[in-house]
């Protein structure tokens, strides 16, 4: 039905970063919360492993996911 994954690097200065790389809904099942739903268990993880913040980008043309990130 869908996923989401993302990385945690090192950084240079010495901190660790988690990023979101990619969260995708199959389109029959869009509109149902379910990529709200990865971007939290994406959080919780994250936050889990004791991120604070979170990187994550998207094109600029796709809409439903800048609603996704922006009601987050």
């Amino acid at each position: 039905m869908g996923c989401a994954y993302g990385y945690e690097l090192f950084r240079p200065d010495g901190f660790w970063l988690i990023l979101l790389y990619e969260l995708g809904v199959a389109e029959p099942y869009r509109t149902q919360g379910l990529g709200r739903d990865l971007l939290d268990a994406f959080v919780n993880f994250a936050r889990g492993k004791g991120h604070t913040k979170m990187w994550l980008f998207t094109d600029a043309g796709n809409a439903a996911a800048k609603r996704l990130y922006e009601g987050a």
